[in-house]
Parts: C-alpha cells; sequence; structure tokens
C-alpha cells in the first residue's frame, strides 16, 4: 500500500489543469502574453504591472524590474518562438508551460508561476527557466 501512496500525490501534485474553467485558461495565457509583449517592447511600467504584487516588492521600481529581467531571463524578453504548453496545477498554484527560443537559436522551457489576486486578475508570480540541451547539426 505504501508503494501507491507516492505516485498518488505526485499525481494529485501536478494534475493537467483540463478541468479548470476556459476562462482561467483564457485570461493567465493573456497574462502572459501582455508581460512579454511589454518587455520586447522595452514598457517597464506594464510588464511591472503584470507582475504580482509579491513579486513586485521584491523590487525598488519597475526600471529595476526591467533590468532583472534582461539580465538574468533574456530568453523571456527577447524571445524568436514562443509556443504554450500545458497549463497545471502545482503545489505553487497555477503552471504554464511555454516552449521558448533565443536569438541565438537555442531551445528553453519557461515555466510561469502564476497568481490571481484579490482582483480576480491574474499575474505573474514567478518564472523559472531552464536551456534545453541542443542537437548537434
Amino acid at each position: 500500500m505504501r508503494g501507491l501512496a507516492l505516485p498518488l500525490t505526485i499525481a494529485l501534485a501536478v494534475s493537467p489543469a483540463s478541468a479548470m474553467e476556459q476562462a482561467d485558461s483564457l485570461a493567465v495565457r493573456v497574462a502572459i502574453e501582455q508581460q512579454m509583449t511589454a518587455l520586447q517592447r522595452d514598457d517597464a511600467q506594464a510588464a511591472f504591472a503584470a507582475a504580482a504584487p509579491q513579486l513586485r516588492q521584491q523590487f525598488a521600481d519597475s526600471e529595476s524590474f526591467m533590468r532583472m529581467i534582461h539580465e538574468q531571463f533574456p530568453v523571456i524578453a527577447r524571445p524568436q518562438i514562443v509556443s504554450f504548453g500545458d497549463l497545471r496545477h502545482t503545489s505553487y498554484g497555477l503552471a504554464q508551460l511555454l516552449n521558448l527560443v533565443d536569438e541565438r537559436g537555442e531551445p528553453w522551457i519557461a515555466l510561469f508561476l502564476m497568481d490571481r489576486g484579490e482582483d480576480g486578475v491574474w499575474r505573474v508570480a514567478n518564472v523559472v527557466t531552464v536551456r534545453l540541451p541542443s542537437l548537434p547539426a
């Protein structure tokens, strides 16, 4: 019985968001697209506004937020290709998977952790990026 508990726990911790209402799924995607568009336009105010309050609190202003994104997450700021993957429920809340390609043609995955504010608006709470290994030509 003990062997079944762990797989069940894992399955409950990360499950497809298929039962999620269509409106929430679309709202999460729109929130991410708005932030990425703002980043690509170097619109610090709009990019900062798309971040969840707990993330915004870590920065003095929108310019310091923008500087951090460009330094630590250039693939988020300047992707060449963006493809939305699965939206999942995780122990951290909703997480949207994106497949990205950077300016050098390198593949990445990004996991956008989302937060629904008291106002009902979805915002980006955190992002984790991982560069995938490239296949030799």
